[in-house]
């Protein structure tokens, strides 16, 4: 099986209480995934898998935030696994 990773982004970074504040991870997240597939131009629908990487899993980022920033994707199906 071949692997191909398409591209790699990330949030921006930013302190307790600043300018992301109203932001859930899980929208963020969600809205990196979108723009992903915007800016990538690929068919969301080929995607097999989504790999996300999160320093610090407490509160909002708790739980498989992977999986559930696909679910929140307006792009990329709910079929589509993610961890």
């Amino acid at each position: 099986m071949d692997a191909y990773i398409v591209s790699a982004v990330r949030t921006a970074g930013a302190k307790k209480n600043g300018r992301l504040r109203d932001w859930h991870p899980i929208s963020l997240g969600a809205a990196v995934l979108d723009a992903l597939v915007d800016r990538t131009g690929i068919d969301a629908s080929l995607i097999d898998d989504v790999i996300v990487g999160c320093v610090s899993q407490v509160g909002g980022q708790a739980g498989n935030i992977g999986r559930n920033m696909v679910l929140a994707s307006k792009n990329i199906p709910e079929s589509v696994p993610g961890k």
